[in-house]
């Protein structure tokens, strides 16, 4: 089951901190789409322009929205 994120204050900060956890693990994947899920949410930067910065499919990037990592979701495993 997916469910959609809800962009909160606590959700943007969950996500910059999970990104620093990334970092300290030397977890490039999780660096990777945690950078997109902040670029895609919070700056609002443009699918297209993401699609074309990270080599993804649009279809990727709707599906990386609409459901968050501990999920059901390909992007994310």
């Amino acid at each position: 089951m997916c469910i959609r994120i809800q962009r909160s204050r606590a959700t943007v900060k969950d996500l910059h901190s999970r990104l620093q956890h990334a970092y300290r693990r030397d977890d490039v994947r999780l660096v990777r789409r945690t950078t997109v899920l902040i670029d895609l949410l919070v700056h609002h930067v443009p699918v297209a322009v993401l699609c074309e910065r990270w080599g993804l499919s649009p279809a990727c990037l709707y599906t990386a929205r609409s459901c968050p990592p501990g999920r059901s979701n390909a992007w994310w495993s």
